[in-house]
């Protein structure tokens, strides 16, 4: 009987040591997870191509956003306004209002956005890649107004 409760207090240990190092590795991903993700909090400058819309005239416009982006972990939020027209600073009462909820996957943000316009609201979700220093991002968006659709480029600007 005594052989086999020291074969047991031998496997427990082993089997305490091997969970012990299991966590460690688990508590050494997250913490990597976490400090590796990219942080793009605070300021930034967007710039909408519409390459395609229902309304043709829309085709090739640039609209140009100052967004502030937060971030709660994965979470992202930003408040910003439509800032230029075609390479043309808008005149102060012409800014328009724009809202950010999304996402951050390691360095994939999917995010919708909704611009409160002057008649009406619209919206649409963009998906950007940053890139590696995290000081820029570019992808695609697709929105509401006239069924635009083109590409976003975006610059930090903090």
């Amino acid at each position: 009987m005594k052989n086999i409760f020291e074969k047991l207090g031998k496997t427990g240990t082993a089997i305490s040591v091997f969970l012990g190092i299991v966590a460690a590795v688990i508590t050494c991903w997250q913490a990597y997870k976490i400090y590796s993700r990219h942080n793009i909090a605070g300021a930034w400058k967007l710039k909408f191509v519409v390459v395609s819309s229902s309304y043709k005239a829309y085709e090739g416009d640039i609209h140009t956003q100052r967004v502030s982006f937060c971030q709660n972990e994965c979470e992202i939020s930003g408040d910003g306004e439509k800032w230029e027209y075609n390479g043309e600073l808008l005149d102060f009462d012409k800014h328009r209002k724009l809202e950010y909820k999304g996402a951050l996957d390691d360095d994939c943000l999917k995010a919708t956005y909704k611009l409160f316009g002057k008649l009406r609201e619209s919206s649409g979700d963009i998906v950007v890649t940053l890139s590696e220093d995290g000081k820029k991002m570019k992808g695609t968006f697709i929105g509401t107004a006239a069924d635009s659709r083109g590409t976003v480029e975006g610059e930090r600007i903090d």
